[in-house]
């Protein structure tokens, strides 16, 4: 019995070692090789199923664009808007696209612009949405409303409130591809030779606007007179417009209105905001990679950013600087203000029975401007 015993425990012992020295690595091999590699393949498919996969890299492929600005570059901010597109679609895309601003009238003629991103002879432009309405006129509603929302109710609107679906619809028409892509503050309310008091002083004067602006004035009885921004200082001075509005306090500035004209009447009723927009080829624009697609759209999204806080930030130094000129800063009658509402709710009315278009973009943002008003109330100090 004690040999038994002695032989089990010697058997054990052999046993153990040779598993350990001949039957294990065996083992641990055929584990290593099978079971590992099938283990790295699964998580191989897995992680292809679940993470996106890497583009390619390309560096050595560079994407060239020429498109045409509406905007000069000396007229600050309009032209620097387009300008930093330049400097930041190069260095979002690490060089891969190289986009170049040019001049109005340079590349094509401002009245062939959208035929021309239409039909792929050039790849794009930058303006506002208005500046594309030949084709589709509700296109104006996108850049901006009299009496409309301001800056931040504007953009929800157009981000989350079922403009921007709506716009897209619009330019794929057209066989473009559209992205908002800067955003100015309010304009002035227009420069007048003499103070305006009443409707019926209104009515006799000949005012330099356009837009929706000249449909409004038009049906109070005004005469309205259409210029391009270096004419409106000529035709102050040989007194063949009493009044005009342009832009900004800033913008305004530029032009030297403040020399010909004095009374400088607020708010900007025609235009409470601007947004622009950069225009491109839709075939083009499908060719392009999703990380230069992101590219422009980040972008865009910082032009905003930025076109919010520069032109807001420097309204009142624009401000500060035409009142030590002797410009006088002034509102706008009540009388007046409710005339030109009342106005501009018959323009709405004749549009929408005209262009069906027209109605469903007004519906759309009336209805948004309705909700929206609870949260804005609540929002008020």
């Amino acid at each position: 019995m004690h040999n038994t015993v002695i032989g089990i425990i010697i058997g054990l012992v052999i046993g153990v070692v040779f598993g350990a020295t001949i039957v294990g690595p065996r083992l641990s091999e055929t584990l290593t090789k099978e079971t590992i590699y099938r283990s790295n393949q699964e998580s191989s498919q897995n992680m292809k199923s679940k993470v996106p996969q890497k583009e390619p890299i390309t560096d050595n492929t560079v994407t060239r664009w020429k498109i045409a600005s509406m905007f000069p570059s000396r007229v600050s901010p309009l032209g620097r808007l387009s300008k930093r597109l330049e400097t930041l679609i190069w260095r979002t895309s690490s060089g891969q696209l190289e986009v170049i601003m040019e001049a109005p009238e340079t590349l094509i003629s401002a009245a062939n612009v959208l035929n021309s991103v239409s039909s792929g002879k050039i790849v794009g432009a930058f303006g506002t949405p208005a500046s594309w309405s030949s084709k589709i006129p509700a296109l104006k509603l996108f850049s901006n409303v009299p009496f409309g929302p301001n800056i931040q109710e504007f953009l929800t609107w157009l981000g989350h409130g079922g403009g921007g679906k709506i716009y897209q619809n619009f330019m794929k028409k057209m066989g473009i591809h559209g992205i908002f892509c800067g955003v100015i503050a309010a304009e002035g309310g227009g420069w007048f030779r003499a103070p305006v008091k009443t409707i019926e002083g209104l009515k006799t004067l000949k005012v330099a606007t356009e837009g929706f602006g000249a449909s409004i004035l038009k049906r109070i009885g005004a005469k309205t007179v259409l210029l391009s921004p270096g004419d409106i200082f000529v035709a102050f001075e040989t007194g063949k417009i009493d009044a005009a509005e342009f832009s900004t306090p800033q913008i305004d500035a530029t032009l030297g209105l403040h020399d010909a004209a004095k009374y400088y009447y607020f708010p900007g009723w025609q235009q409470s905001s601007t947004v622009f927009d950069l225009i491109i080829n839709e075939k083009v624009w499908k060719t392009l990679s999703p990380s230069l697609k992101t590219s422009i759209e980040t972008v865009c999204g910082d032009n905003i950013r930025f076109g919010v806080a520069n032109s807001e930030g420097n309204q009142y130094a624009a401000l500060k600087s035409l009142t030590h000129k002797g410009v006088k800063t002034l509102r706008l009658p009540r009388e007046i203000i409710k005339a030109m509402k009342l106005s501009w709710s018959e323009v709405v009315k004749d549009e929408s029975n005209k262009n069906a278009e027209f109605a469903l973009t007004w519906k759309s943002l009336a209805n948004f401007r309705k909700d929206y008003s609870i949260w804005r109330e609540l929002s008020r100090y």
